[in-house]
């Protein structure tokens, strides 16, 4: 029987209670900080190889652990060393990168409790000096949300987390647009069904190259929705360009418990419909125009494959898809 692996995005149910960051009006440009906003037009760029490999020790980014893992949550009476973390993520090798795409397959996690959390993002950093980093992605994380529903996040550090940098809006950085539908911290639904519906959400982050600010863009209602932006003011390295990107899933649990469910729950192995995936992975140039070819893929391998995985790196348009660059990713967990 036939399935429409994707038919239709999540939607916001609730925004998070943090208040907006800034206001602006709604029109067909949005006025930003002293910026005209358009929308993004589709225009064609020279072929360009950009490597691709799989996260592991010996890179040449200086932890392999994920960016947003990080954060760390001011009002739990436990520190980031109490934490546990595994994850499934693809990156770029070290380079000059403006920006990131891709279609993130939205699943829900009830099971998660007490102080578990697992997310899939997409994620630009660059530690040339600080370590400067911002994410976008969903989690379900009961500990900053108070229940174990899925919901959307932003995040952003200059440190390392040291002194710098939240979720959502949890501390000054992020700034959001108004008349945007979607808010750091919003609940989504409806959510992907294991062997049934599959839903999903898109976003891009891109750097303005007039004002340096890292916008975040919702691509998957039809038109493109600014979101919100990262000022550039925030940062040192990251001001200028990034240094590597990522995608992929992440958990974090307490030492001398069992670490939670990943993506969907299931290995890759299961594939479409049962395995939760990014899918049209993508990477931006100077002029903000889309890099045609991502290549230079090594083997798959996770930190803890006994307990979550990645498919290969896969351009879909060799067997006849149109889900461009893709991967599967996830598994059940059950580590300690």
């Amino acid at each position: 029987m036939y399935r429409n692996p994707d038919p239709a995005p999540v939607r916001p149910l609730s925004a998070a209670a943090d208040d907006a960051a800034s206001a602006v009006g709604d029109s067909e440009e949005l006025a930003v900080n002293g910026r005209l906003l358009a929308e993004n037009e589709d225009v064609e760029s020279e072929k360009t190889v950009v490597k691709i490999h799989q996260l592991k020790g010996g890179d040449a980014i200086r932890s392999n652990r994920p960016v947003w893992l990080t954060a760390k949550l001011s009002d739990l009476d436990i520190t980031r060393d109490d934490f546990i973390n595994h994850w499934a993520v693809y990156g770029t090798i070290e380079g000059n990168y403006h920006g990131t795409k891709a279609k993130i397959n939205v699943y829900d996690l009830p099971e998660l409790t007490g102080h578990q959390a697992s997310s899939a993002a997409l994620a630009l950093w660059n530690n040339k000096g600080a370590e400067n980093a911002i994410a976008a992605g969903v989690h379900v994380y009961p500990d900053l949300h108070h229940d174990n529903k899925v919901h959307f996040f932003t995040f952003w550090t200059a440190d390392g987390s040291r002194s710098t940098g939240c979720y959502n809006l949890i501390c000054p950085g992020f700034v959001t647009i108004n008349s945007s539908e979607l808010k750091p911290g919003a609940e989504l639904f409806p959510v992907s069904v294991y062997d049934g519906e599959q839903r999903y959400i898109t976003i891009s982050i891109k750097k303005d190259e007039k004002t340096g600010d890292w916008s975040l863009y919702r691509e998957d209602l039809g038109t493109t929705e600014l979101v919100g932006f990262w000022p550039k003011t925030l940062f040192s390295d990251l001001a200028e360009t990034a240094s590597g990107v990522q995608w992929g899933g992440t958990v974090s649990y307490i030492k001398g418990e069992k670490s939670p469910p990943m993506g969907s729950g299931h290995f890759p192995i299961e594939r479409e419909g049962k395995a939760a995936y990014f899918k049209n992975i993508g990477l931006f140039d100077g002029d903000g125009d889309p890099i045609n070819s991502l290549d230079g893929i090594e083997n798959a391998g996770t930190d803890q494959p006994d307990c979550y995985k990645v498919s290969s790196f896969e351009d879909s348009s060799e067997q006849a898809k149109d889900d461009g660059y893709m991967f599967y990713y996830g598994g059940p967990g059950g580590c300690n």
